[in-house]
């Protein structure tokens, strides 16, 4: 990969996480947070892409099929994300969401003859692997059945149905929803990357006013989606005087506006990447690395549990984020 990408990638993974935490932290009812963030900027947006269209180069005539695919995945992904950190911890939920896509968007790579190199599939498969054990549910074994090898070296029965149940959970499911929305969304994202690199020549300027079209998009679609789910119901917030919730609201809306931001900018930067690279399996392993950040920001900002097998899969991850770095 060129440099400039890897450079560009690594960037965007810091603002990644830290809009995660912000999101998992945020006061207020969680399947809202998302939308909040995505009203600062559609309602601008909406207005500068109109405005831009006009007095610049055009190019949603170019890329108006992936977008609209695009922003629909988008809005599942931040509805999967939503719910996922209204069930569980940042250090579970994150992981998952970033270790799915990995190894599928390596095989969609293959399926358009784009195939990783040899070395990729190991930087890859690290990433995954170091993402599943990030996130693997932990097991609660009884005195009776302790979760240990038997003297045929296989766990009980009901350790085996408890771990299952552990990948059950409402959390690990809600993941795999945004897990598969990121696949979506990364692929249609590329395609547009490509023609507009094609057809206008690409750069920062148009990669942004795409991302702020893809936002404008995504967030009808998440509020379509959470006033069908009951997300944006209110009727379960405690009794507040009005001046507490005047100032519970004014918090949550400013701190929207950084996660709006942070969004943005971070995307912004993955989509420029995006023409920089061939591949976007190696973009996507690359962006990974957020996940070091996270697990070390939900253990110290956020007092979640951080076991060294979270850690030790947090520095597998690294090591498949270098090997994709220097992959071919």
């Amino acid at each position: 990969m060129p440099a400039l990408a890897i450079g560009v990638v690594l960037f965007s993974t810091f603002l990644h996480a830290w809009w995660n935490v912000l999101a998992k932290g945020a006061g207020g009812p969680r399947p809202t947070v998302f939308l909040n963030a995505g009203l600062v900027l559609a309602t601008p947006g909406v207005l500068v892409v109109a405005i831009t269209e006009v007095a610049g180069v055009p190019i949603l005539g170019h890329v108006w099929a992936p977008l609209l695919g695009a922003g629909l995945c988008q809005g599942v992904y931040f509805v999967g994300l939503s719910y996922g950190y209204q069930n569980g911890d940042l250090s579970v939920v994150y992981p998952i969401t970033r270790a799915l896509p990995v190894l599928l968007l390596g095989v969609a790579d293959s399926l358009i003859q784009r195939t990783p190199s040899t070395i990729g599939w190991v930087g890859l498969a690290l990433v995954a692997a170091g993402c599943v054990v990030v996130s693997r549910p932990p097991s609660r074994p009884s005195a009776r059945h302790p979760s240990s090898p038997s003297q045929h070296g296989e766990l009980p029965r009901t350790s085996r149905r408890r771990q299952l149940a552990g990948w059950a959970q409402p959390q690990v499911l809600w993941a795999a929803v945004a897990a598969l929305g990121t696949v979506g969304y990364t692929v249609f994202d590329k395609r547009a990357a490509e023609v507009m690199a094609a057809s206008t020549g690409g750069g920062l300027p148009q990669a942004l006013r795409y991302g702020l079209a893809e936002i404008v998009l995504s967030t009808a679609v998440l509020a379509g989606m959470l006033l069908v789910s009951g997300g944006l119901r209110r009727a379960d917030e405690p009794a507040e005087s009005p001046g507490l919730g005047r100032a519970r609201r004014a918090r949550t809306w400013s701190r929207s506006v950084v996660i709006g931001l942070l969004i943005f900018g971070a995307y912004g930067l993955v989509l420029w990447a995006y023409q920089l690279a061939e591949r976007a399996s190696y973009i996507v392993a690359l962006r990974q690395f957020s996940i070091v950040l996270a697990v070390i920001a939900g253990a110290v900002m956020l007092r979640e549990a951080a076991p060294g097998r979270r850690i030790t899969a947090a520095l597998i991850i690294t090591a498949g984020v270098g090997v994709v770095a220097l992959a071919p």
